[in-house]
C-alpha cells in the first residue's frame, strides 16, 4: 500500500507542475494568452516580459511553490514513510516530477516553461545554502546582461556544481550543514545530485531557443522603462 501512495503522489506533483500558472494569471487578468506573446513559453519570464511585474512577480511565486509544494507537505506532516525508502532520502524525486510538470505539461500537450523557478523551489527545499547562493548569481548576472536566460543558464551550472561538490564543502566548513538538512546518507547526496544533472539537462533542452538568438544577436534583454518628465 506504501508503494501505491507513493505513486499517487508522484502523479500529483507532476500534475500540480503541469498547471501553467502565466498563462492562468494572463487569462484572468489581461485577458491575454501568453503563449502568443513574446517568446510563447508560459514561464515566469515570459510572464514578466508580456504581463508586467507584479504578475511576472506571482507566476514566479506560483512556479516556485509547485517545486517544492509536495515535499513541503510531507515533511510537514511528518510522512517520512514516503520519501525515506532505506538509506535513501527521496524526496527531491517529488520536487523533479513538479519541474518535468512545468517543463512539460500535460494540460498543453506538454509545451511548458523554461523550468528555472520550478528548480529554484526544489532547490530552496532541498538545500537553502545552495538556493541563495544561486540566487546570488542570477541577480549578478542579470544586473550585468538584463538577460534572463544568459542568468538562468549560468546559475544552473553554478547550482550543478555546487550541488554535485556540496558534500566536500560541507567537509570544509561545517558550520554551513545548519542550513540545509543535515541527515543525509551518501545515498542521499548521489541522487540529489544525479536529479540535479536531470533537471538542469531539462533547463538547458528548454533554452535551445534562447541560445539560437543569442547567437543571432536576437535575444532581447529586459530594459528599464522611463518615467515621464
Amino acid at each position: 500500500m506504501q508503494y501505491i501512495y507513493i505513486i499517487i503522489l508522484c502523479i500529483t506533483s507532476y500534475l500540480l507542475g503541469s498547471i501553467p500558472s502565466g498563462l492562468i494569471l494572463g487569462k484572468i487578468f489581461r485577458n491575454i494568452d501568453i503563449r502568443e506573446h513574446g517568446s510563447g513559453n508560459t514561464g515566469a519570464s515570459n510572464a514578466l516580459r508580456v504581463l508586467g511585474a507584479k504578475l511576472g512577480f506571482f507566476t514566479f511565486v506560483f512556479d516556485f511553490l509547485k517545486g517544492m509544494a509536495v515535499m513541503l507537505f510531507l515533511w510537514a506532516f511528518k510522512l517520512e514513510q514516503f520519501y525515506r525508502l532505506g538509506a535513501f532520502n527521496t524526496e527531491i524525486l517529488y520536487g523533479a516530477l513538479a519541474v518535468v510538470g512545468h517543463a512539460f505539461p500535460i494540460y498543453l500537450n506538454f509545451k511548458g516553461g523554461k523550468a528555472a523557478a520550478t528548480t529554484a523551489g526544489v532547490i530552496f527545499f532541498i538545500e537553502p545554502i545552495v538556493f541563495l547562493a544561486c540566487i546570488l548569481t542570477f541577480t549578478l548576472t542579470f544586473l550585468k546582461n538584463r538577460i534572463v536566460s544568459i542568468a538562468s543558464l549560468i546559475t544552473a551550472g553554478v547550482c550543478l556544481l555546487l550541488m554535485i561538490s556540496r558534500q566536500l564543502l560541507y567537509s570544509l566548513f561545517p558550520d554551513f550543514l545548519f542550513f540545509g538538512f543535515t541527515d543525509k546518507s551518501l545515498q542521499t547526496y548521489a541522487l540529489e545530485a544525479l536529479v540535479i544533472v536531470i533537471l538542469v539537462l531539462i533547463i538547458l533542452i528548454r533554452h535551445i531557443s534562447n541560445l539560437k538568438k543569442l547567437g543571432e544577436g536576437l535575444e532581447l534583454p529586459f530594459r528599464k522603462k522611463k518615467k515621464n518628465r
